[in-house]
């Protein structure tokens, strides 16, 4: 199976980003629930 065009202009256009390096990532990960799993939340709160 090959990756499309579109699919490596995707791949290409993703960044790597720690969560805690910016302020507006900590309040989104503070709102973050995963009603599957809550200890993954939790995980990412602390």
């Amino acid at each position: 199976m090959r990756i499309t065009k579109e699919q490596q202009k995707i791949l290409e256009n993703l960044r790597c980003e720690r969560l805690s390096s910016d302020e507006v990532n900590l309040r989104q990960v503070d709102s973050f629930y995963n009603w599957r799993n809550d200890s993954i939340a939790g995980v990412l709160r602390f």
